[in-house]
């Protein structure tokens, strides 16, 4: 059965107490209303992406001697792959200062090393170095922000039952702001025990990988290129 966006609104109206389950129904204005907050909502998600629970895996075409690539709706980059001769290279996330402010030749097109993300409007701009010299396909697993609703929206089609409970507690919360009444304590308990559960749910992988200059076998005899460009991709 269908859980569609009017129901999670209808539901969040009464969870908030504007509206009493037994004594009223919630009026066509105040569901247009709340539709609006719920857009505005799941909008506001995308702000820190902490909240959303959900990495997807996107393809990019790579295109010849291209640097930087526009992805529409994606706020947060935890990996860039791409590709080649039937082997997937890996590369190396550089901080902005790192990327664009320190010493490098430019000009040259080869296998992408290293790679910066940076948030812009309606999405991220995903610069790569060096450029590519030939077309590849990378890939980028990331979180993408939620996509706006109407009131037919089958929601069990988007989200997992538990994160739309969380949203309609979510939802009360703004209704109570947007009405200027408190929203009930237990209700708002309820709510931080959520968020701090979806705070745990697929968080970002900040293990350092490490790559040892001296201390093990032939490792002296490796130049920078090894561990800068080739990514260990060098034969034996």
């Amino acid at each position: 059965m269908a859980y569609t966006a009017v129901e999670l609104i209808s539901r969040s109206f009464y969870l908030s107490g504007v509206v009493s389950r037994q004594l009223q129904t919630v009026s066509g204005p105040q569901l247009k209303n709340g539709l609006d907050l719920l857009n505005s909502l799941l909008s506001f998600q995308s702000m820190s992406t902490q909240f959303i629970p959900y990495y997807q895996l996107a393809s990019l075409p790579l295109e010849a001697g291209e640097e930087e690539y526009f992805i529409p709706g994606l706020f947060d980059v935890e990996s860039f792959t791409y590709d080649m001769d039937g082997v997937r290279f890996s590369s190396l996330k550089l901080k902005r200062f790192q990327y664009f402010a320190t010493p490098r030749p430019l000009g040259i097109s080869a296998l992408p090393g290293t790679w910066n993300w940076q948030r812009t409007k309606g999405g991220t701009n995903l610069s790569i170095y060096f450029k590519p010299q030939s077309s590849w396909l990378a890939h980028i697993m990331g979180k993408f922000a939620l996509t706006n609703v109407s009131n037919d929206t089958d929601l069990d089609e988007v989200y997992d039952d538990f994160y739309i409970e969380y949203l309609r507690y979510a939802l009360a919360r703004y209704i109570c702001q947007d009405y200027r009444i408190s929203m009930p304590t237990d209700k708002a308990a309820m709510l931080s025990n959520m968020e701090d559960q979806l705070s745990s749910v697929s968080v970002p992988d900040f293990r350092i990988r490490k790559r040892p200059l001296i201390g093990r076998r032939n490792c002296a005899q490796r130049k920078w290129a090894y561990y800068n460009i080739g990514e260990g991709w060098v034969p034996v």
